[in-house]
């Protein structure tokens, strides 16, 4: 009795010593799986990291952008303070940014995402708000001592809204696919009044406003309703030609160089009023010659 109770006891005990040794090495086994998941997190996250940091920005381009931003920010700045020439300048000089940055990262060719996106936030800056705002610090006052003072803040925010409903749609343009007509379209003519063109008509009317004092009241109705008419231009399929074509390399005639320095003498003698007149003739350029189209197809 006593041979097999010991007998017993050595069974259990070698079952207990085994249990015990498969407990240990199955912790030791969840401890390096546990081991290898952190170090594959770890890796995964010095993998990020080092992209990410690998991963920088144009800086050419982006500072031609900046500059844009600034710019729309001082006019902002200038207007609250109640200079509204300097202001106007200010975005003039925007879209002179607004000009290079596009044709700078297409020279050196540092195209980017980033700098796209960054460009499209800029314009509902500089010319979506910073306008708007100039011209609601401009004529709020004056129309509210008429008791027309909601018309100045309606006709600004009618103006930002059609800007980002613009930009909006432009950019949902170019990311989805097109039929090659339109693409062929595109290269040639905007779909609405671009806004730079837009803010620069605001700007310009304003400049020539201070430069001549004009009576403030009647120029605020008149602001009010060019903001509106030019919010729904921007919004609109009418056609603008954007000069995306022109080749600034080909051979033009000699007589042009003359026009030239001619255009350049009358617009230092005279930028407000040449800036103005550029800017209603590129905001009617498109009304007339899509009237001038329709005429054609009722006419066959």
């Amino acid at each position: 009795m006593r041979k097999k109770s010991n007998a017993k006891e050595k069974v259990a005990t070698d079952k207990s010593k085994k249990n015990k040794l498969s407990s240990i090495s199955n912790s030791h086994a969840n401890d390096d799986k546990s081991s290898k998941v952190k170090d594959n997190i770890k890796k995964k996250h010095k993998d990020l990291g080092s992209a990410s940091r690998s991963k920088g920005v144009y800086l050419l381009p982006n500072l031609f952008t900046i500059g844009n931003i600034f710019s729309g920010f001082f006019a902002i700045v200038s207007s609250v303070n109640g200079k509204y020439e300097i202001a106007a300048i200010a975005i003039f000089v925007a879209m002179i940014f607004d000009l290079l940055d596009g044709r700078v990262a297409r020279l050196i060719n540092a195209q980017s995402e980033f700098g796209a996106q960054l460009d499209s936030l800029a314009d509902v800056i500089s010319f979506g708000i910073t306008p708007a705002l100039v011209l609601y610090n401009w004529s709020f006052l004056e129309l509210k001592e008429v008791g027309w003072g909601q018309a100045a803040w309606l006709g600004s925010f009618l103006y930002v809204a059609c800007v980002a409903l613009r930009l909006a749609k432009f950019n949902m343009q170019v990311t989805e696919e097109e039929d090659p007509s339109l693409i062929a379209l595109s290269k040639r003519y905007f779909f609405g009044l671009p806004c730079p063109a837009a803010a620069a008509l605001i700007a310009s009317l304003i400049w020539m406003s201070e430069s001549y004092s004009w009576n403030k009241t009647v120029m605020g109705f008149v602001s009010v309703g060019v903001a509106i008419l030019i919010s729904l231009t921007m919004v609109s399929n009418i056609l603008y030609r954007s000069f995306k074509d022109l080749d600034l390399k080909s051979h033009v005639k000699f007589i042009l160089l003359i026009w030239i320095v001619i255009a350049y003498m009358v617009f230092w003698r005279y930028p407000a009023q040449t800036l103005f007149g550029m800017s209603v003739l590129y905001f009617i350029s498109g009304p007339v010659v899509f009237a001038i189209n329709l005429f054609k197809r009722n006419k066959k």
